[in-house]
């Protein structure tokens, strides 16, 4: 063991009897800690085991975490083609004329719905009419059961003299 250090704080004679009396002592063997105190070696060893074990259950958690990490990448990037796919879903019903380029479009704040929605308002020429409207003139008003040309030919005909008789 060594006590070297005590030395010139005791003194030759003082510390001669101090080693004495330590070496006289069977298995004792003490460590200077960083703040000056004494402590057994065995309790150094047990902490150095200690954190030994703790060393390698954290180089265990670092693989774990590492496996977890990859796991999350690929849950993120089977969730945004989830999400991508049912975006475009939405799209077409909603009659996006090329739904992969209108779903670049696509914000990512807010439902696909809203989103869509807003989108249609801003930018209607990315949608297909709406079935069973007109484009052109009447301003995309719907269409009657009946083709919603009848009374349009009617009054054609009416004005070129013919009658309101149809044409076969």
């Amino acid at each position: 063991m060594d006590i070297t250090m005590l030395k010139e704080h005791l003194g030759e004679e003082l510390y001669a009897q101090a080693a004495e009396k330590l070496n006289a002592v069977d298995g004792l063997q003490v460590i200077a800690a960083h703040d000056g105190t004494w402590l057994p070696k065995a309790r150094l060893d047990e902490e150095i085991a200690r954190r030994k074990e703790l060393q390698s259950a954290l180089d265990g958690m670092a693989g774990k975490v590492k496996d977890c990490d990859e796991l999350r990448a690929q849950v993120d990037e089977l969730t945004r083609r989830l999400e991508s796919g049912a975006a475009r879903e939405a799209l077409l019903r909603a009659g996006a004329r090329d739904a992969d380029l209108v779903a670049k479009l696509l914000s990512g704040e807010g439902t696909a719905e809203e989103q869509i929605a807003a989108l249609k308002k801003r930018s209607p020429y990315l949608f297909e009419d709406a079935p069973g409207t007109r484009a052109g003139f009447g301003g995309g008003q719907r269409a009657r059961a009946d083709g919603g040309h009848a009374d349009v030919n009617g009054a054609i005909r009416a004005a070129a003299g013919r009658g309101t008789r149809a044409f076969l």
